[in-house]
């Protein structure tokens, strides 16, 4: 198991059905039929939530597509991917 949700590799539930219109992104979980409206950077993260990128470098990405500093993008990719967890909407690896 990683030490840290940074070191984590993040997949969408594989369960979930999910549209991306203009940038947004709209995430449905069938099993509880919740549905999740992603803005625009939470739609970048969760493309890239494919269990073969760490939460580390998604966040690089994140600050290079974004122009946000390293603390900012950091702290606001953990919560989310946290969120998305507790949600039912990301699952992980550990390689």
């Amino acid at each position: 198991m990683p030490t840290s949700i940074i070191d984590s590799f993040p997949r969408q539930n594989p369960r979930a059905a999910m549209r991306t219109i203009e940038d947004q992104t709209v995430v449905v979980i069938p099993d509880t039929s919740m549905l999740f409206d992603l803005n625009e950077v939470a739609s970048f993260i969760w493309k890239r939530m494919d269990g073969r990128h760490n939460l580390k470098k998604i966040i690089e990405e994140v600050e290079n597509e974004f122009d946000i500093d390293h603390e900012t993008a950091t702290g606001d990719a953990v919560e989310l991917i946290e969120n998305m967890k507790e949600a039912g909407l990301a699952v992980f690896d550990t390689e």
